[in-house]
This record gives C-alpha cells, structure tokens and sequence, in this order.
C-alpha cells in the first residue's frame, strides 16, 4: 500500500498499518497488558480460544440440514404450535389446523427461514413462528387473545417472554405474508 501524505502531518505523528488475522488484544498504544483467562486455558499463540472458533463456526453459513435433522425440527415445530390446539384454535379449523400447519412449513419461502434459528433460545426461528400465529389470528385461525395467553399456552414465561412480543408482529417478508395468505385462500374445505 502506498502512503501519500500532503501537508505537514505533525512531529512525531506515525502512520502504521497492521495485518493481523486472530488477535487475543491489540492495544498499540498500552505499555502493560495483563490478559487474564479465568477457565485456565490460554491458547496457542496464534490461534483463537475454542469459544471464539465455535463461535465463528456457528456464525458462518453452516451446511445444509440433513433430511433427518430437518425431520426432527419439524416435528419439534409441529409440537410448539400445537400447544394452541384445540383450546385457541378457532372451531372451523381445529380439525385442519395440524395440516395447515404442515402446508405452511412446507411453503418454501417458510422452510428457507423457519430451520434457521440465529441466536433465538429455540432449535427452530421461534419469531418467525409467533408472526406466523400473528397472521393466523389476523385471518381467524387463532382465537384473538392476549398474547400473554397465547404465550403461556405456548409453555413461555409469559408476560416478559420475548415471544409474547413477537405475537404482536406481522411477518416481514411480504413474499413469506403473501404465500401464506394464498396458502390460506386456497386451503382445502375451506370456506371463504
């Protein structure tokens, strides 16, 4: 890299360029650096904890579910949602409601996003989950009740559940809102 410097830049100003690619602390200006680790485990030097390296492994694309990993969050999902069941579920689909379910996941635009977790306390994306349920109660699926219910019925905390919050949100993804609302329409023995 070229540095170019027009003007005076000042007595005893430097310029420094580091490449570095894992650091436990970078302090250039510090004379004492005291690095404690409290588990007992210093690393390598050069290479990053084993914290921080399962960390970045978990952060970046991960590969693809197996057809057996997908299976078993799936059923985990169908679970979740069917704590609701019977006693929120409006009379005219308590007897499709786990069906309907099974179609919603299986949209894909759902499937792409609903495996995928982030860093939610669920295996599945839970908020994805709860704008979901928003939108069945927008369209008379799920009885309109609190959702603190809602989220205690869910088996959540309750008032301070974070997924008590996300029942009160609509689903961000217009083409997500919209499949499901078509899915919705279209549904079998449905009368609109």
């Amino acid at each position: 890299m070229k540095i170019e410097i027009t003007g005076n830049p000042g007595t005893g100003n430097t310029f420094s360029e580091v490449h570095i690619g894992y650091v436990n602390n970078y302090n250039p200006n510090a004379t004492t650096v005291v690095q404690n680790y409290y588990d007992g485990k210093q690393p390598a030097s050069g290479n990053p904890p084993r914290e921080v390296a399962e960390s970045n492994q978990h952060n970046a694309k991960s590969q693809p579910l197996s057809e057996e990993q997908r299976s078993q969050l799936r059923k985990q999902i169908k679970d979740y949602v069917n704590q609701l069941s019977p006693n929120y579920v409006t009379a005219d689909w308590r007897d499709r409601y786990d069906q309907l379910w099974d179609a919603i996941i299986d949209l894909p635009e759902v499937s792409a996003k609903i495996y995928d977790h982030g860093h939610q306390d669920w295996p599945f994306n839970g908020y994805l989950i709860a704008h979901i349920m928003h939108l069945l109660r927008e369209k008379g699926i799920i009885k309109q009740e609190k959702d603190a219910t809602l989220a205690r019925a869910l088996e959540e905390k309750g008032v301070d559940s974070s997924i008590r919050r996300q029942l009160s949100y609509t689903i961000p993804d217009n083409d997500m809102h919209q499949a499901i609302i078509n899915l919705i329409k279209t549904y079998p023995n449905r009368k609109i």
